[in-house]
């Protein structure tokens, strides 16, 4: 198999534990008994499961023997700390749709991170914990594997623009001004027509927003 200097591992990390994959204390080596000619060759001999030691040989292979360098036989999903929420001190940073592990510890979401658990899809957040879509428990920690899909909004167009949009409030994006959409004109060239003048699609999305404050434009999402 191929040999990929990136994932040799030089220093313990807790996504390791348990991992599978190769040891040595070379990386590079004349005669072959390195890390690279294992890997290469699949040489077993010096293949096993990989836990903490700590110190110069930080990895410790399943029968106690020290080791200086560890490459797993799998991409390992790297435990990143900014990635950790906490119910009630930063879960505002979270948005609905996030994936990744709910826990009630951080070893909690480090375990099922490094283990490959199903992950859930973030639906909420109490003084309680967090919620997903499995609705079964809440859990005080939340670990972050992908973003919600980016929502965001363009103009609307002719097919688009919606048909409840009449008599509808809407406010300037300073905040200073409030209008009421009186007319959908879709064939001209400044349909909209408010109490306060006439837009196109563009400049109405560009000085106006609905009054509960969402864009007056088309949401999209981009995953």
């Amino acid at each position: 198999m191929e040999f990929d200097e990136n994932k040799v591992r030089t220093k313990w990390s807790y996504e390791l534990d348990g991992k599978k994959g190769w040891f040595s204390d070379f990386i590079d080596r004349e005669n072959n008994g390195c890390l690279r000619a294992y890997v290469k060759s699949n040489d077993k001999d010096l293949y096993g499961i990989c836990h903490k030691r700590g110190g110069l040989y930080p990895f410790k292979s399943e029968n106690g023997t020290y080791w200086k360098y560890f490459y797993p036989e799998e991409d390992v999903m790297k435990f990143d700390k900014k990635n950790l929420f906490i119910a009630g001190y930063n879960d505002n940073l979270l948005h609905t749709g996030e994936t990744g592990y709910t826990g009630d510890s951080v070893s909690d979401c480090v375990s099922k991170l490094t283990g490959c658990w199903t992950q859930n899809i973030l639906t909420g957040c109490t003084k309680n914990g967090f919620i997903t879509d499995d609705d079964i428990y809440q859990h005080q920690f939340f670990y972050r594997t992908k973003c919600a899909p980016e929502t965001k909004y363009i103009p609307w167009t002719k097919e688009t623009v919606p048909n409840d949009l009449l008599m509808k409030i809407v406010k300037s994006k300073n905040g200073l001004d409030w209008t009421v959409v009186i007319g959908i004109r879709k064939g001209r060239a400044d349909p909209i027509a408010t109490d306060a003048g006439y837009y196109s699609y563009s400049d109405f999305f560009d000085f106006y927003i609905m009054d509960d404050g969402t864009p007056c434009g088309q949401k999209v999402q981009n995953a």
